[in-house]
């Protein structure tokens, strides 16, 4: 049994938890005004792949593998689109999304993230947000601050357990690039959270994505939203959002699905320049479902 547990552990779209080894306090105060406003976009590293340990999410005919599962955000109500900055990042669903601080390496840097379905305490976001492979080691000092805008620092949080998948540790792909935190606190009262749908159809577009981009000419301080539609995979693994120009600082954020309002089925994740108007996020299947499963209700990791 032990040794079937381990190998299993070991799969590409496993997920592995790791505490962060700081507590609340200490991360809150980490983050001083001069630190976040010198905290600079994360950047997706380039993928090494691992010819040993691929996974497919798809058939060869292109089908899912996983079973379909929806998990229903706690609040509904019709969007609001206007493809450019948020007018109100403190109304649902917005309110549900957040800027991410983290350490890697001894470097400060900002993502996006969004809190999810299942739990008062989980958000998810991209791998690269929380573990970096240069140094091979998981983020420290991470904090999401729901709301943010260039008039208020948002509702802050710490995490104190962070999670992402093997094969994004192992290096094998953006398709693994996927990622969780579990905070100390409630972030769910008087904001709610987003609902997540693993494992459907690959085009559940149009989508909207949301996050913080600190690309030219983005300031960084303030949420933007981009809608496009499904332009096909950019890697194994992947699918690709047209009309979508919001680069770093916007890893992690949410694709929301606009015609099933306030559920998930994507994240920010990478980008192809000359020109850069199609973004990427890993296929949500099994491994986004173990990334979630594991932070929720540590379940498989």
């Amino acid at each position: 049994m032990a040794k079937e547990k381990n190998n299993q552990e070991k799969l590409s779209n496993g997920s592995k938890s790791q505490p962060t080894k700081q507590n609340s306090k200490e991360v809150l105060n980490y983050w001083t005004e001069k630190r976040k406003g010198e905290a600079i976009a994360v950047v997706p590293p380039k993928p090494v792949f691992d010819p040993n340990f691929k996974h497919s999410e798809f058939t060869p005919e292109g089908s899912p593998i996983g079973t379909p599962l929806k998990f229903p955000p706690r609040v509904s109500t019709a969007p609001e689109i206007s493809a450019a900055a948020v007018p109100d990042p403190n109304k649902w669903p917005y309110a549900c999304i957040g800027k991410l601080y983290m350490t890697m390496n001894g470097v400060n840097y900002v993502g996006s993230a969004f809190s999810v379905s299942g739990s008062k305490s989980v958000f998810m976001t991209a791998g690269h947000c929380v573990y970096d492979q240069g140094s091979d080691s998981w983020a420290t000092n991470v904090m999401i601050a729901l709301s943010y805008s260039p008039t208020s620092a948002g509702a802050q949080f710490a995490a104190v357990n962070l999670v992402t998948l093997w094969g994004y540790i192992r290096k094998e792909g953006q398709q693994y690039d996927i990622g969780a935190g579990v905070v100390d606190g409630d972030m769910f009262t008087g904001r709610g959270n987003l609902g997540l749908q693993f494992s459907q159809p690959v085009n559940t577009s149009p989508w909207t994505a949301v996050g913080y981009p600190a690309n030219d000419p983005f300031p960084g301080n303030t949420m933007y939203q981009a809608v496009g539609s499904y332009t096909g995979a950019g890697q194994t693994g992947t699918i690709g959002m047209n009309n979508n120009d919001m680069g770093g600082g916007s890893s992690g954020g949410p694709w929301m699905v606009n015609s099933d309002w306030g559920y998930v089925n994507g994240l920010q994740s990478y980008h192809n320049d000359n020109p850069h108007v199609v973004e990427y996020s890993p296929y949500f299947g099994t491994g986004a479902y173990n990334v979630w499963a594991c932070a929720v209700a540590n379940i498989g990791c």
